[in-house]
């Protein structure tokens, strides 16, 4: 199972969390230009040399062509990752923004299984600084299928503070809150809903897609 950790210690640039506790949640809507930057290389990569192999979503190398690893290195998860398998834990607004920047317009339609898409996670975390943050894990340049995958969703509540493994009604009804007011689209429910471990600085729900 995988989980999502926020600083312990929050950062200035995380206070505006501290406002949005008991606020609504907000969604973002899709820039026209989404993905232009991440095309841009891929196209230049395929200019400069036409034979290069195909990927799961553009020529390979393209994820170390567009500084992907660079931006996610500070929320790498030490331990947590062999090879070019690595987790990372905590992306926040920040961050997320330029992974939405950097990325190409076909990964963002990545999916863990039948969770949101990338696009709808990044969106949601975005709209809400200090309040969503996303865990997953990244796929290096020396795979064919070398991609940015988000299986978890932490939102900070404090309603949730304390509380008891909610049961399977509750969890759909929390889900579907969520679903709704970010904008995840038809993805399906999380395999695993569960209250933030109080050593995180934060109360607040954990989304888990296997």
């Amino acid at each position: 199972m995988a989980t999502t950790s926020i600083p312990a210690f929050p950062s200035a640039k995380s206070n505006l969390g501290v406002h949005l506790h008991d606020s609504d949640l907000f969604s973002l809507s899709t820039p026209e230009f989404l993905g232009e930057e991440g095309d841009r290389i891929l196209l230049e990569m395929l200019e400069d040399d036409p034979d290069l192999p195909s990927g799961l979503y553009g020529p390979m190398g393209w994820m170390k062509e567009t500084k992907i690893p660079q931006i996610l290195k500070e929320y790498l998860a030490a331990g947590q990752g062999i090879g070019d398998y690595q987790r990372f834990h905590g992306l926040d607004a920040e961050g997320a923004q330029k992974v939405l920047t950097a990325l190409p317009r076909v990964a963002l339609a990545d999916r863990q299984n039948d969770a949101p898409s990338l696009l709808a996670f990044l969106n949601a975390c975005i709209a809400n600084p200090g309040r969503v943050y996303l865990s997953g894990y990244v796929i290096g340049s020396s795979r064919w299928d070398e991609r940015v995958s988000v299986d978890t969703m932490f939102v900070v509540e404090s309603s949730a503070e304390g509380a008891p493994e909610p049961s399977a009604r509750q969890a759909r009804k929390i889900w579907q809150t969520y679903q709704n007011k970010l904008a995840l689209g038809q993805g399906s429910a999380p395999d695993e809903l569960y209250s933030a471990d109080p050593k995180w600085a934060c109360p607040g729900w954990c989304l888990w897609w296997d």
